[in-house]
């Protein structure tokens, strides 16, 4: 597997693509994820095949090495990006489910898929450049019930990190929340 060994902290080359939003949203990314390497092997069988015990297994393995890191807060809440309804419709699930669930049972946090809500419909960002994948989804999501995240600890979580165009802008839907601190993590990031 080929490990980032980054941990979640400000300044590494993963929270940096977060910055616009704050400066302190630290960032963490299992493995590096590589065009025709094991990451997109895997990511593509969870996301278009139905095997969501991937998901599991990432959400454990994740869980557990957020736990191993030193100074690391309790968050509150572990939120998954979400999909639009149409797409989750047509895909059954959001391959992020059970890996967040995985994740917040492991680091003791509640999970939903309730509070961030994805309300426009995109076409897939996968062909797009950065620019084009921040205009794309920018204003995509809504929070509902913002107050159940005032002032606390929020990990958002994504498969993979690719320009940061999706987590920003879930971001940027969370960051008018009083007192919210933000974290991200994700099963890969494209290096």
């Amino acid at each position: 597997m080929p490990l980032t060994e980054l941990g979640m902290s400000f300044g590494t080359p993963i929270s940096c693509l977060f910055s616009e939003h704050s400066p302190k949203i630290g960032a963490f990314a299992l493995c590096y994820f590589e065009p025709e390497g094991i990451m997109q092997k895997l990511i593509h069988q969870l996301k278009y095949q139905g095997k969501q015990a991937i998901g599991d297994w990432f959400g454990t393995w994740c869980g557990n090495e957020l736990l191993k890191q030193e100074g690391l807060p309790k968050f509150d809440w572990v939120l998954p990006v979400p999909l639009h309804p149409k797409r989750q419709r047509k895909r059954g699930y959001n391959q992020c489910n059970r890996f967040g669930k995985r994740i917040a049972g492991c680091i003791g946090s509640t999970y939903t898929d309730r509070i961030l809500i994805r309300h426009v419909f995109q076409t897939t960002q996968t062909t797009k450049d950065r620019t084009s994948r921040l205009a794309n989804i920018r204003g995509a999501f809504t929070v509902v019930h913002p107050e159940l995240l005032e002032n606390k600890r929020v990990l958002l979580i994504d498969d993979v990190i690719t320009t940061g165009a999706t987590l920003n802008a879930c971001c940027e839907a969370l960051s008018d929340i009083p007192g919210i601190r933000i974290s991200i993590a994700a099963m890969a990031v494209v290096p």
